[in-house]
């Protein structure tokens, strides 16, 4: 595991749960080159974030974000599993009128544009990408991170084991009875 991932995890994660730890300056400078973490930006307005949302999605295809989902199975690379839940819930966002009342339909919202300190809400979300693939992918803030990193990334083509690992979550899920809740199943 990279250094700058390690750092990242420990800011946010302990043996008890959610927890913080706030890197030092060495660190956080260590894990921002190394493409972890983030300084505070400047926020985004509803229109300027549409914008970037339509481009991301002109230049990122269902194939791409298939294929790293697949990817993702037998490596548990979570950042490559992340992309699929953003982009399709970016793909179902009708073109609106940007307003920059408060909060809008689409995921964006003036009180998501608070930062305090050192460390940006967006170290957080890249924190929650690592670690469980995402949480928040009805906000477009983190659908606009996740995709921009996404870019990023080496594209991948998935291996046949990953084939085979979705094969049988399909048969798995196929199997459930209707009437029971996935969570019987653990």
């Amino acid at each position: 595991m990279d250094a700058g991932k390690r750092i990242l995890l420990k800011t946010y994660w302990c043996n008890k749960g959610w927890c913080f730890n706030a890197p030092t300056e060495e660190e956080f400078q260590l894990a921002k080159e190394q493409g972890y973490m983030f300084e505070v930006g400047n926020p985004l307005t509803h229109a300027d974030a549409l914008s970037l949302l339509k481009n991301l999605l002109e230049s990122i295809t269902p194939e791409d974000v298939s294929n790293a989902f697949l990817y993702s199975l037998s490596t548990r690379k979570l950042e490559y599993r992340s992309a699929l839940g953003s982009y399709w819930y970016a793909k179902a966002i009708p073109e609106h009128i940007p307003d920059n009342e408060t909060t809008c339909f689409c995921g964006w919202s003036i009180l998501d544009k608070t930062a305090t300190g050192k460390l940006s809400k967006r170290n957080v979300m890249n924190f929650e990408r690592y670690k469980w693939s995402g949480v928040r992918h009805g906000h477009l803030d983190y659908i606009l991170m996740d995709l921009m990193l996404f870019k990023e990334l080496p594209k991948e083509k998935p291996l046949a084991k990953d084939i085979q690992i979705f094969r049988e979550v399909l048969s798995a899920i196929n199997e459930l009875a209707p009437t029971k809740k996935a969570g019987a199943y653990r």
